[in-house]
């Protein structure tokens, strides 16, 4: 008979673990030495492999034992030279955040991490089905620049169709945009993206955005759920969203939009004509004040429940009005505000 102990078999560590919560891996840590590092790598939620200053950045033992076992880390940080060579290592996951804070500020290296960004994209694990990938720059150096052979507009990368269903891209506009729209964003959602239903793009960008639009209506042909916020548009409520918004080719349950009630009607003739009946909840934000006297279309949408806006970025105050599940189509009076 066999004297290896189970432990020392990976494989049935890992079955052990999959039907343990993150208190019952704790408690097993807290048996003995030998039962610490078993069940350490699977207490790991979130994993920061280099910070700003480079410090305390796990060792290339440990990082490896985290990305072997670390079956539920959530959220993953780490340094731009690391960033593909680690994701393709990562084909069990399903769910992965990458937060990546980039380089010093200025032109050359915000094409540089365009690059690497869109690098990692393609390189996503094959089995993920959420992503939020949070991009933005810090005022301080990350670690040595990471220099690109090729200029961006020649990068021809791998994508792969993915069973990705919900999409969460946030990026600083301040950063070449532009350039990764085009070599990551783009490719992207026409490639990667054939069953996602939940899209969200909270710093939607001016820039290439009847491109952007025309992709996402003509390549995600699941999607429901959509998030489009001007987080730079102050000023005025609308953006150039709400002008390309007829590209739009999916019956939506949910949109989130800059839009003052002038405009809706570039947007509600699309929703109508794409499925009026799949409409369930409205969002429109940066309305600022002219949703005075605003007037649901529920006539237009019978299955709508709710209709929210905020008056401006700046503020927390929602104004929502609500829809009796009793009502009828065209009963208009018998919505109120909650």
């Amino acid at each position: 008979m066999s004297s290896t102990s189970p432990f020392n078999i990976p494989h049935i560590v890992d079955s052990i673990c999959d039907h343990l919560n993150l208190n019952d891996i704790v408690d097993c840590k807290k048996v003995c030495k030998d039962w610490s590092d078993v069940f350490a790598p699977y207490e790991w939620r979130s994993l920061h492999l280099a910070n700003i200053e480079e410090h305390w950045i796990p060792s290339l033992r440990k990082r490896n034992l985290i990305l072997k076992h670390a079956h539920r880390i959530e959220s993953l940080t780490i340094h731009q030279d690391d960033i593909c060579s680690l994701l393709q290592n990562l084909s069990h996951w399903t769910e992965l955040r990458l937060s990546y804070p980039g380089q010093s500020r200025n032109d050359s290296q915000a094409t540089n991490d365009a690059v690497v960004v869109a690098m990692a994209l393609s390189d996503c694990p094959p089995n993920v089905e959420s992503l939020h990938v949070s991009y933005y720059f810090s005022w301080y150096g990350a670690g040595k620049p990471h220099t690109p052979q090729n200029h961006p507009s020649s990068f021809i990368l791998p994508w792969e169709p993915l069973p990705l269903r919900k999409f969460h891209f946030d990026c600083d506009l301040s950063c070449s945009f532009k350039i990764l729209i085009n070599i990551g964003l783009i490719p992207f959602l026409k490639s990667c993206c054939p069953l996602l239903e939940d899209l969200s793009l909270p710093s939607f960008p001016e820039e290439d955005c009847e491109t952007l639009m025309k992709t996402i209506g003509a390549h995600c042909p699941k999607l429901q759920y959509l998030r489009l916020n001007n987080g730079n548009t102050y000023e005025a409520p609308i953006g150039s969203e709400v002008d390309h918004f007829g590209y739009i080719t999916q019956s939506l349950k949910f949109l989130r939009i800059d839009l003052d009630y002038k405009s809706d009607t570039t947007v509600l003739e699309p929703l109508q004509r794409n499925g009026s009946d799949a409409l369930e909840a409205l969002e429109f934000l940066n309305t600022e004040c002219y949703f005075s006297g605003y007037v649901p279309p529920c006539d237009k949408f019978p299955n709508l429940k709710t209709v929210n806006y905020r008056k401006s970025h700046g503020r927390d105050e929602m104004e929502l009005w609500t829809r009796p599940l009793d009502s009828t189509e065209n009963d208009n009076d018998c919505w109120y505000k909650a």
